[in-house]
């Protein structure tokens, strides 16, 4: 295995931890915070990382790239960048003590403002995390960048929960937020490589050329992360905190396999770029294919699970305290009918960076538009309604451009016959599950126990009736070190 792969794989085991301890300490939260509080603590932390996202102003990307031509020592690299994130860090946390009343104010939330202002500290120190966090990836630390990842977001949990159970308040939330983004920012600054920390004049000309570069980054990441925002925001704008308190609980995605196409393309995505230089899009065009059913494959008999059985476990999850978030969480469901694909691996490879931004612009306006009406006729329901409407029409329509920038139809990239196969299989099975439970076996603790035993019945048919082949698991398994041995054992 090589050690980008293996890099790979740490990263992925730090966070699939990270996603597992955050989702178990959201049941924890809901039943102690009242639903004014858990609403407020959500809005904070959009404003937070709307602004992250803004003046971190993707360097991250940008600094690899600088690491990697070498014109400029790593260490005069390494502290410039540094330098320029220090900056736009003040001025994020400046314009975030500005605009928190008036973001009370527009979201009819008085608590709001004082919260902003404890989570000043918080923004502050979130800004730089991701340069830190990709040199030491860039440098062959990756191991200790994902051991460094999980323990100091387990101090943040801790810390939260402690905040929560002793104090019962947001306001000591907050602070603990701000204490463990300090402590995680010092944790990595100190991880890297003192023969970088070498901080020196800033060059002006290399702190241009760096804001130059990073601009149609931050354009293009900007529009791609507010749709995850706007919900939110306009949820909170036109109906209450308790409202928005019940969207936030829902409107979440199950860990891993929302993400699954990416353990798929560990496998098969790498090929693309190289196809792409020899410009066989006939091989380009099977690959896609083949990743996108397998994600299918995975990700659909999950996704058919959670809708026949999305109001006790998110009741059972949640607490029936957030029993209106059950419908939310279900219609969020229908995103993983669409989680199956990389949308715009093709059109960045191919170097259509300007299609892209476009497109991302006007999706953004779709998104206002059709948030707007459905909150106004639906509320929260409508919101999550609204983000898979958008989610939907940025899948066709990238997968329209994907096809013809490949010469190519949609049915030549989507195999729609397995796809439709494995939602039948897996329908066909739920079944007999759901008569159990409903007749038989009505408690959740059923509904548990049962998940892993029809995953398994329906992976297994799948593979029997030729839906899928399992070699590509083996070759995933091959990927991982620890799953590696125990295939060749066997």
């Amino acid at each position: 295995m090589s050690s980008k792969s293996f890099d790979i794989v740490l990263i992925s085991i730090g966070n699939g931890i990270n996603l597992v301890v955050n989702f178990l300490t959201v049941p924890f939260l809901v039943r102690i915070l009242s639903y004014d509080d858990y609403g407020s603590y959500g809005q904070v932390l959009i404003i937070v990382n709307l602004l992250k996202e803004i003046f971190a102003y993707c360097l991250n990307l940008v600094c690899n790239s600088y690491y990697a031509k070498k014109e400029y020592p790593s260490e005069m690299l390494f502290s410039n960048v540094m330098t320029i994130l220090g900056g736009l860090a003040f001025l994020a946390v400046l314009l975030m003590g500005c605009i928190s009343p008036i973001v009370a104010h527009s979201l009819k939330n008085d608590q709001l403002e004082s919260l902003l202002y404890i989570s000043l500290v918080n923004l502050l120190f979130q800004i730089p995390f991701p340069v830190l966090f990709s040199t030491l990836v860039y440098f062959g630390y990756a191991s200790r960048a994902s051991a460094i990842m999980v323990i100091s977001n387990l101090l943040r949990i801790i810390l939260m929960l402690v905040s929560i159970q002793v104090y019962q308040s947001v306001w000591v939330l907050m602070l603990s937020l701000s204490i463990a983004s300090f402590l995680q920012f010092l944790f990595f600054f100190l991880a890297v490589p003192s023969s970088l920390r070498k901080f020196s004049y800033p060059d002006k000309k290399l702190i241009a050329m760096l804001m130059i570069t990073s601009s149609p980054l931050v354009l293009t990441a900007l529009f791609e992360r507010a749709v995850y925002y706007i919900d939110g925001l306009m949820i909170s704008a036109m109906t209450t905190t308790k409202e928005y308190a019940f969207y936030r609980a829902g409107a979440f995605e199950v860990p891993f396999i929302s993400s699954m196409f990416g353990f798929v393309s560990i496998v098969v995505m790498p090929e693309l770029a190289k196809l792409y230089i020899t410009r066989d899009f006939k091989r380009i065009i099977e690959l896609k294919r083949k990743a996108i059913s397998y994600a299918a494959f995975i990700t659909y008999p999950i996704f058919i699970y959670l809708l026949f059985f999305s109001q006790p476990l998110v009741t059972f999850y949640l607490s029936p305290k957030y029993a209106p978030s059950a419908i939310i969480f279900t219609i969020f469901c229908f995103s993983l009918l669409l989680r199956i694909n990389d949308y715009q691996d093709i059109i960045i490879t191919f170097g259509r960076i300007r299609l892209l931004f476009y497109n991302m612009i006007w999706m953004v306006a779709l998104n206002i538009i059709i948030n707007y009406i459905l909150i106004k006729l639906y509320g929260i329901e409508g919101s999550a309604v609204a983000f898979i409407l958008h989610l939907l029409v940025f899948a066709v329509v990238l997968s329209w451009f994907n096809s013809k920038i490949l010469g190519c139809n949609m049915s030549d990239i989507y195999n729609f016959s397995l796809l439709v196969k494995t939602l039948l299989i897996s329908l066909i099975l739920v079944f007999p599950v759901w008569i159990l439970h409903n007749w038989v076996f009505t408690s959740i603790w059923f509904l548990i126990i049962a998940a892993p035993f029809y995953a398994l019945i329906v992976y297994y048919i799948g593979f029997k009736v030729k839906v899928a082949d399992p070699e590509i698991f083996f070759q995933i398994f091959q990927r991982i070190p620890l799953l590696n041995k125990i295939y060749k054992k066997h």
